[in-house]
């Protein structure tokens, strides 16, 4: 009889997990493990908030296979060490775990599969962190896409795949094994913060139909207001796998057809489009590791960043002198979450104001999101700073009062972040020392580090000097 270990990985669920419920029709067997790999939670990109709202998924996914008459067996380790040893001791015939397309990830279970075939298991590996993978979603001569909207028109062609079957898990040897025990180093004061998204897969799918009941309607309207609750906040969800994005489209679809009426299906669209964005970054990093280290777009390479560490500092403190900024980095470093349009205007301010390499501002989000994905971040940084593919135009450039002015008009989300502000009037708090500089003086808030109007022109001067470079040597 077949003996499956299931390895957990980015998909903390029970339900949609293709790859959990093969295991679950093969075998009666089966053994669902999690492996905390030290060399993991030691990298700088795994922060405290994605760490914590990690262990606090795991302790939900523990309880819901209790519930099950299961166990989740963790295992301490290198997983090249302990999954096999853990195989030989108990006589597993399979090993199934769900892919994953950043190239650590990649190598490490190209080698499990290599020590599987040694020592007599099968490793089987399944599609569950997207909707579609790079193979499925090519252009006519075979190749990746690299532009985001012919990419989008060929992924809605295909079919939505059926969600994975229910189950039962019968889950004999587990319950025999000893299971290592969550660190104690202080992440469940960490996951404080992260209360506002819950924790494990119950708390995704209330948050789910929350945003289905609340605000899918106006998300193509709301969407870019920060001070308004117009976005799903699944993100943490999606990255620790507590929800499928299959299971958030089937659950899209099936309110579109209660709600015909052309605003209705266009907003849905438009969300849908957000989980698309995250087929395509994943697609990118599979297809073109190399954005991990340096820039898609070679020719800017060569950019001299001139930004200076007393600039980056203020940036992370949020103490700019750009409301908009200051509160998005506040609101980031209280809640481990940052709004997606401010993402893009914090972003392209340390590149194009602040002229500072976008791998600085990349490797901060990994360090302090609770939804840090390496290929939804590195995809989101390069676009802001024009190095990337399907990249915003290096002459494309924010202008940050502007972008405060538009999203966030009435100033809410500056006053909640920064009180010292609240009581400038609706046109003075998005430019306080311009527009009300005795006030502003007073309350202690920073003046600008930087006049965008001059840093708009050095920033033309040094992408197209890096651009003018590329095209002499051809």
């Amino acid at each position: 009889m077949n003996k499956i270990i299931y390895w957990f990985r980015r998909d903390l669920r029970l339900q949609d997990n293709p790859g959990l419920a093969q295991a679950a029709a093969l075998s009666n067997d089966v053994i669902p493990i999690f492996v905390l790999d030290p060399a993991i939670l030691s990298r700088p990109d795994c922060g405290p908030n994605l760490t914590a709202f990690f262990f606090k998924s795991l302790q939900c996914l523990s309880a819901e296979l209790q519930n099950i008459g299961s166990r989740l067996v963790l295992l301490h380790g290198d997983p090249l060490e302990v999954i096999p040893a853990l195989a030989k001791n108990i006589g597993a015939t399979h090993l199934f775990h769900g892919r994953d397309y950043e190239p650590h990830a990649k190598k490490r279970d190209a080698a499990m599969r290599e020590i599987g075939q040694r020592m007599g298991f099968e490793v089987r590996s399944y599609k569950d962190l997207v909707v579609w993978e790079t193979n499925e979603v090519l252009k006519d001569d075979g190749g990746p896409y690299t532009v985001f909207t012919p990419y989008s028109r060929r992924w809605k062609k295909n079919t939505l795949p059926p969600l994975a079957p229910t189950f039962s898990l019968p889950a004999k040897t587990a319950l025999t094994l000893p299971s290592a025990t969550l660190p104690q180093n202080g992440w469940e004061r960490d996951a404080e913060k992260l209360s506002w998204a819950g924790f494990g897969e119950k708390a995704a799918h209330d948050l789910l139909q929350k945003f289905l009941a609340n605000s899918v309607h106006n998300y193509a309207e709301n969407r870019n207001f920060p001070a308004v609750e117009g976005t799903s906040r699944l993100s943490p969800h999606l990255r620790a796998g507590t929800i499928s994005p299959r299971q958030i489209i089937h659950a899209v679809e099936k309110w579109k057809q209660k709600h015909p009426s052309k605003n209705a299906q266009l907003s849905a669209d438009v969300f849908i489009s957000e989980i698309i964005w995250r087929d395509f970054y994943q697609s990118i990093l599979d297809t073109f590791p190399h954005v991990i280290e340096r820039s898609f777009r070679p020719e800017y390479d060569r950019i001299e960043w001139p930004g200076t560490d007393e600039h980056f500092q203020a940036w992370c403190e949020g103490r700019t002198g750009y409301p908009i900024v200051d509160a998005a980095m506040r609101q980031l470093l209280a809640t481990g979450w940052m709004h997606n349009r401010l993402r893009m205007i914090v972003a392209m301010f340390l590149t194009k104001d602040l002229h500072i390499h976008w791998q600085r501002g990349e490797a901060f989000f990994m360090r302090h999101l609770a939804d840090g994905d390496c290929a939804a971040n590195n995809g989101g940084w390069q676009w802001s700073a024009s190095t990337g593919t399907d990249a915003a135009p290096y002459f494309r450039i924010f202008s940050p009062t502007t972008q405060s002015e538009k999203f966030d008009p009435d100033g809410n989300f500056i006053r909640t972040w920064l009180p010292e502000l609240s009581a400038l009037d609706d046109h003075a708090i998005h430019a306080p020392h311009q527009r009300a500089p005795l006030a502003a003086r007073s309350t202690g808030y920073p003046i600008p580090l930087v006049d965008h109007g001059a840093e708009r022109l050095r920033t033309l001067q040094l992408y197209s000097s890096a651009t003018a470079q590329q095209t002499a040597k051809k």
